[in-house]
């Protein structure tokens, strides 16, 4: 043994699917806690013995709703009301318990797109538009959403390794807003 991990990245977590039905479909609350909530909580109870130097979780603007302000602040009311939302947070809280152990730091994305991601929010509204189609637009158009680079993402992990947060305990919304 070399001693802990430098960083441990936590990226995994169940997606929001817009054809979950929760009022129709058994057990999708259970999927989404066991992976989110679940998940997080028994990654964090394998590392008590030999927690890394520093662990990296990564989130989503959902946990703020509908934002007062666009962009969000780190410090705005998290009141997201969605499955996904609800478990985002919740796995935050728990990593956020983690930070007497290692740096915890916490990234909370916007929609992401790249290659070969064809059910991101860019990609759909992409193939509407090579194909002629109309684009709904929701709530007269007035929200807007946030979207990020995949290749951003990556390089705002890699900076949080290269140069960590001061903090014990550091959380940042990623995007422009």
């Amino acid at each position: 043994n070399n001693g802990p991990p430098g960083a441990l990245i936590h990226l995994a977590s169940m997606q929001p699917d817009p054809s979950d039905r929760l009022d129709q479909e058994p057990g999708t609350f259970h999927r989404y806690v066991g992976s989110n909530i679940d998940g997080t909580a028994n990654l964090l109870d394998a590392l008590e013995n030999n927690p890394p130097r520093q662990l990296i979780y990564t989130s989503s603007i959902s946990v703020y709703g509908r934002p007062v302000t666009n962009p969000a602040k780190e410090t705005d009311p998290v009141i997201g009301r969605g499955i996904y939302s609800i478990t985002k947070r919740f796995g935050e809280q728990l990593v956020e318990l983690f930070s007497d152990r290692c740096q915890v730091t916490v990234l909370r994305l916007p929609s992401l797109y790249g290659a070969e991601q064809a059910d991101s929010l860019i990609d759909g509204l992409a193939r509407l538009a090579i194909k002629d189609q109309v684009i709904e637009l929701y709530h007269r158009g007035e929200i807007l959403r946030d979207c990020l680079h995949v290749d951003d993402a990556v390089s705002a992990i890699i900076s949080c390794i290269s140069t960590p947060p001061e903090a014990s305990f550091c959380c940042m919304n990623l995007g422009c807003g």
